[in-house]
């Protein structure tokens, strides 16, 4: 039996939707203000849902199981905050901004889900472009500004106080670009040399940053998604000659980007562009005086620790931990549990993570590498940057539990025969 192809030209309309969702993702996550109470994830957020209601509104009863189940934690977190607020007080938009979390989960897998090929490789495309379009942004920015580009301190003051509201947001949202360009690199998922040469780029200016302005969460976490992604290489592949394949293209491609970094560190030191003494107090201070502890991170931790180890079962209120401490809790998860409790912190998490290995593992099982990436990115995610930071409230958070769970999905088999048959390719067997 013999197969023919009869090829047609490829609608480019599925590359278009992919890429424009990529845009969208950006929007949702990075959360910036833009005037008043407009930020960029209201604006996303009905964008999404003005693109639900038009073009596909036969999705709003069709939800998938595993989004559904994802989204109905910030719901449960939601009625524990509620029963809190209720015995204590607090913020009622520490109780209802829980419900919008759900809301960015079900709107990002829901209308993400069942992507053929090229809405993949259109949205891989679009994350690389756009996150490279912002750091031309940010480039402009500081031209127009006159930040003091030489020191980094002074580069850090312009992230949090004249472009950007906030340093770590803007940096963790960059840091998810740059691990989705780097696993489509490492598993070969837009097979494009200009891709390639792009996505090198966004990860050797983007660590490049992060080591400039001393992003010590996001430098660790690059680190660690790398990791990472030499294990899913290893696993995802079902032969041996496969898999040395994907080590060989991988190891040629990280050459790239080490070499791209190391040209930009160079020039950096050569032309005194890089303040090394910075640097090295920034990173490496607190182990060559000593005192680990002395850090004002290491500090907050510890104390939140202690607190949230002597509180009642219900906790303080939702939102009356600074008020009563005078500090926010340099842990999201820490800072939930002091405030709504932790025991049914402890047991909603609990069930979330269960559910979460399960799709990995399923994710793995199926060489399903869409969802192997974006769940990579959210480990590193959920267990490093949500407990050094306020990451786990943020809209980045659950927006990538929204896009693993329409990644979770995606049939590779299903959507290849989807997309010759959206391309208009006839398929002939005799």
């Amino acid at each position: 039996m013999t197969a023919h192809f009869l090829a047609k030209p490829a609608s480019r309309r599925q590359y278009r939707e992919g890429f424009l969702s990529a845009l969208l993702f950006y929007l949702l996550v990075v959360n910036n203000p833009i005037f008043g109470p407009v930020t960029t994830t209201r604006v996303a957020v009905m964008l999404l849902l003005i693109v639900w209601l038009i073009m596909s509104p036969n999705k709003l009863f069709r939800i998938d199981r595993r989004v559904l189940f994802l989204s109905l934690i910030p719901v449960f977190i939601f009625a524990l905050s509620l029963v809190s607020y209720a015995l204590n007080g607090g913020a009622l938009y520490s109780v209802y901004s829980w419900l919008f979390m759900a809301l960015v989960v079900i709107l990002v897998g829901g209308l993400s889900s069942q992507w053929t090929l090229a809405q993949v490789e259109g949205f891989l495309w679009g994350a690389v472009i756009v996150a490279l379009g912002v750091w031309a942004l940010v480039v402009v920015g500081m031209a127009v500004t006159d930040v003091n580009v030489f020191n980094p301190s002074h580069v850090r003051r312009w992230f949090s106080e004249d472009y950007f509201s906030n340093l770590n947001r803007f940096m963790n949202v960059q840091f998810i670009f740059c691990s989705l360009a780097l696993g489509a690199l490492a598993l070969n998922m837009v097979r494009s040399r200009i891709f390639a040469l792009c996505a090198a780029v966004l990860v050797a200016s983007s660590i490049g940053m992060f080591l400039y302005t001393g992003s010590r969460q996001n430098v660790l976490a690059v680190v660690c998604v790398a990791a990472l992604l030499i294990v899913a290489v290893y696993f995802s592949s079902d032969k041996a000659g496969v898999m040395l394949r994907h080590l060989i293209r991988w190891v040629y491609r990280s050459v790239l980007v080490l070499v791209l970094l190391g040209l930009l560190a160079f020039l950096g030191v050569e032309y005194g562009l890089v303040d090394s003494d910075y640097m090295l107090e920034r990173f490496f201070g607190a182990f060559h005086s000593g005192h680990i502890t002395d850090s004002d991170a290491t500090r907050l931790y510890l104390a939140s620790q202690a607190v949230g180890a002597s509180l009642l079962p219900l906790g303080i209120g939702p939102g009356n931990f600074v008020g009563i401490y005078g500090y926010y809790p340099h842990n999201g998860y820490l800072g939930l549990a002091a405030e709504v409790g932790a025991y049914g912190v402890v047991f909603i998490m609990g069930v979330f993570f269960v559910g979460v290995g399960r799709l990995m593992v399923r994710a793995f099982r199926e060489r399903n590498h869409l969802a192997i990436l974006v769940w990579l990115a959210f480990f590193v995610v959920a267990i490093l940057l949500a407990n050094v930071g306020t990451v786990f409230r943020d809209p980045l958070y659950w927006g990538l539990v929204g896009l693993a769970a329409a990644a979770s999905q995606y049939d590779v088999k299903r959507c290849r025969r989807r997309s010759l048959r959206d391309a208009g390719i006839e398929y002939r067997a005799d």
